[in-house]
C-alpha cells in the first residue's frame, strides 16, 4: 500500500494498492460512486479535488463513456498523483486542470457536467476548503436541468459537518442525501439537481444489486 499525506498531516489524502492500482482502498472513495444508483454515466464528469487520483482512475477505468477533467490547485499533488499513484496520461477522455477550484466552477459553461464529485481538503482537513453556499451553487449551475448530481466528501469536525449540510441544503432546496457515517469519519453526500423524480423502491433494489456485483462495492446498504 502506498498512502499520500500533505506535509506532516496524518491524515491519509489517497491510497493505493500497487498490485490493484485500479481498485478503490478507501471507503469513503467508494461511497463516491453512489451516485451511479440514480444516474447513468454522463457525457462529462469533473473532478474537484484530485488526490492521488484514485476517483480518476476508477471513473477512466469504468466509465468508458465518460470525458473527466480533474481540478487541482497544487502541483505537488497532481506531481504525485503522476510520479507515484499511477494517475493516466492526459488524453481526450482526460484532462487535468491547475487551477483553484472555485475560480474554475465560476468560469465553467453552465450545465456542462453530469456528475460533479468534490474532495477539497488540506493537510489540517478540519472540513473542506471551500464550503459555502456561493460554491455550492456555483457548483450546482454545472449540472444539466435534466438531472445531475454533485457528490460531496465531507469530513471534519462535527460542527464542521454541521455547517457544511446547512450550506448543501441552502443550495441544493433541501434536496440532499447523506450516507451513513464510516469508520474513520467521513460522510458522502448526494446532492440532486433537476426536475423532481419517482422511482419504484423495487427498481433502486435491483440497480443496487446489479452495480454491487459488477464493481463489488456494497450499494445495497449503502440504499438502505
Amino acid at each position: 500500500m502506498r498512502y499520500l499525506h500533505l506535509g506532516d498531516s496524518p491524515w491519509v489524502q489517497s491510497a493505493i494498492r500497487l498490485e490493484a492500482p485500479h481498485a478503490l482502498e478507501l471507503e469513503y472513495v467508494q461511497q463516491m460512486t453512489a451516485w451511479l444508483l440514480f444516474l447513468h454515466a454522463p457525457a462529462q464528469i469533473a473532478l474537484l479535488g484530485l488526490g492521488g487520483g484514485s476517483l480518476a482512475r476508477w471513473n477512466l477505468r469504468h466509465l468508458r463513456q465518460s470525458r473527466l477533467v480533474a481540478i487541482e490547485h497544487n502541483p505537488a499533488v497532481i506531481l504525485a498523483a503522476k510520479s507515484m499513484f499511477g494517475l493516466p496520461a492526459e488524453g481526450p477522455r482526460f484532462e487535468i486542470v491547475h487551477q483553484d477550484a472555485l475560480e474554475w466552477v465560476r468560469a465553467t459553461r453552465p450545465a456542462t457536467y453530469g456528475v460533479v464529485q468534490v474532495d477539497l481538503y488540506d493537510s489540517e482537513a478540519d472540513g473542506p476548503v471551500l464550503d459555502s453556499v456561493d460554491f455550492y451553487r456555483a457548483a450546482r449551475r454545472l449540472l444539466p436541468d435534466s438531472g445531475g448530481l454533485l457528490v460531496v466528501n465531507l469530513f471534519g469536525r462535527p460542527q464542521a459537518l454541521k455547517q457544511s449540510l446547512t450550506h448543501l441544503n441552502v443550495a441544493f432546496d433541501d434536496r440532499v442525501r447523506l450516507l451513513a457515517p464510516i469508520r474513520a469519519g467521513n460522510r458522502v453526500a448526494l446532492c440532486f439537481h433537476g426536475p423532481s423524480f419517482q422511482v419504484e423502491p423495487s427498481l433502486l433494489t435491483r440497480r443496487a444489486s446489479w452495480l454491487e456485483n459488477r464493481f463489488g462495492f456494497p450499494y445495497p446498504r449503502w440504499l438502505e
